[in-house]
């Protein structure tokens, strides 16, 4: 029998939700210490099982100790971290996702980047290509290939760096080039602030539809530059909407592989996570290794009893039930997991054969019922009639010589009802039986708690806390006869 052929879709389910599960805590955690520190865990969990696995007793041991420590040592340790990540997703980003933070290559990142070198004077040149190719207008240079980001950009320009004197060339929201030289404008009547670096970008914007972005060393000003002609912008936003305007094709492209690479790389973890979960799961708990049984003594449950109908005899209130499954399974199945039932909603009066099986039974997921004995019950039900029956103190061992006892129940009676022919010929109840020996005269009268004992055992009291009553127990000296 194959892994898939045992798996029930409740069991498919329970795989895929603790999948996604997984899956969202590995997001959450991501980039963050706690993700090694999570890995180590499951690794360490992996050292125990196969330690128990060899039978490396002592080794076990080992591995058990520090897996019972363990996740305490890492909450002291990494709880800044654990409570950052918790703090920036609430429960429902946890399940549906977080929003994406603003990408390095994206518009506004870069803004950001180009005004803080302009508010530290630092003389920058960004290139954004558009349709036009660059390969015969630029010179030299180094392939860089990387992610933007402000700090790389910063040390790109600053002044230690070996190509803060030439142009960046950014495309797809990556740094494609660095240090590379552009063709200077001949133009004449520039303005005389103008330096070589103005002069290169309006040179490569009059030999191509590429966009290029200035900033000026001495002035911190930004320009952008376009078809020989530039716009000085003051704020990052304005840069911003001018590099959208400008290059709707370059972010906008950007911005679809970008998602389809996020997608793609969700889908890929996802199924990653749900495989490596499927795989723990069908062969640990559901799949074919080795299959263990155990048996149970449960309750049977007479549920859905019409209000008119009393149980009056059943062949068995006990059900042996044997439990097949995997090992881990069975280990830690307990008689509280599982449940014995007849439904009885559409009962009559008289006598019924019923058959138990698999249907009579309630287990947690991955579980299986080998065999339930008895195979079937042999119950009578009867009309439930109501009748207010007295109480009768039983009393044991012998009262102190000299003495006779007198026992009084309060309540007197109780109401119960059973079936017909248990309650016809019934008239009183007893209690629990009262030993005399340990009551002394001098304690007279002493009142003392006592159970109602139901028997035959179908009989029900109508209000439950008739089950306890009060006796009151009273020794009296007996009377002397006369001439005596």
């Amino acid at each position: 029998m194959g892994v898939t052929d045992t798996l029930s879709w409740r069991e498919a389910a329970d795989i895929l939700v603790i999948s996604y599960l997984v899956h969202r805590l590995f997001l959450l955690f991501r980039r963050t210490t706690a993700l090694q520190v999570l890995v180590t865990l499951i690794c360490l969990r992996l050292l125990l099982t196969l330690a128990r696995a060899g039978g490396l007793v002592m080794t076990g041991w080992f591995f058990e100790g520090v897996n019972l420590w363990a996740p305490l040592v890492i909450l002291v340790l990494f709880r800044n971290e654990i409570r950052e990540a918790l703090v920036q997703s609430n429960p429902l980003r946890l399940l549906v996702g977080r929003p994406d933070q603003t990408r390095g290559g994206e518009p506004a990142a870069i803004a950001e980047a180009v005004f803080r070198l302009a508010q530290a004077k630092i003389g920058a040149l960004l290139v954004f290509p558009n349709r036009d190719r660059l390969g015969e207008y630029v010179r030299e240079g180094l392939v860089l290939n990387g992610r933007f980001s402000a700090a790389v950009l910063e040390s790109l320009f600053g002044k230690e760096s070996p190509v803060h004197d030439g142009a960046v060339v950014i495309r797809g929201g990556r740094i494609e080039r660095v240090g590379t030289f552009l063709p200077l404008s001949t133009r004449p009547g520039l303005p005389p602030e103008f330096g070589t670096r103005h002069r290169a970008a309006i040179g490569l914007s009059e030999v191509c539809d590429a966009v290029v972005v200035v900033v000026s060393e001495e002035r911190g000003e930004v320009a952008v530059v376009q078809e020989g002609s530039w716009t000085l912008v003051e704020h990052p936003g304005d840069l911003e909407r001018e590099l959208r305007r400008r290059l709707p094709r370059e972010f906008a492209a950007a911005a679809v592989r970008h998602r389809v690479h996020d997608w793609a790389s969700r889908m890929l973890g996802f199924a990653l996570t749900f495989l490596l979960v499927w795989i723990t799961a069908a062969w640990g708990l559901y799949g074919d290794g080795q299959t263990s049984r155990k048996s149970f003594g449960i309750p049977i449950d007479f549920r859905n009893l019409p209000p008119d109908l009393d149980l009056s005899s059943t062949t068995a209130t006990t059900a042996q039930v044997q439990i097949e499954g995997q090992g881990p399974l069975i280990g830690t199945l307990t008689a509280g997991q599982i449940a014995v039932s007849v439904d009885l909603h559409d009962a009559r009066p008289g006598t019924r054969v019923i058959q138990l099986g698999a249907g009579n039974v309630e287990l947690p997921p991955g579980l299986r019922m080998a065999r339930i004995t008895p195979p079937r019950l042999q119950i009578v039900l009867e009309s439930r009639i109501e009748k207010r029956l007295p109480i009768r103190p039983v009393l044991t061992g012998s009262p102190p010589e000299g003495y006779r006892v007198e026992a009084i129940s309060r309540p007197a009676s109780v109401l119960v009802h059973g079936p017909e022919s248990d309650l016809r010929g019934l008239d009183y109840l007893e209690t629990q039986p009262i030993d005399l020996g340990s009551l002394r005269p001098e304690d007279s009268p002493k009142i003392i708690a006592m159970n109602v004992v139901l028997t035959p055992p179908s009989l029900r009291l109508i209000n439950p806390a008739d089950e306890v009553v009060q006796v009151e127990i009273r020794f009296r000296p007996e009377s002397k006869s006369p001439g005596r």
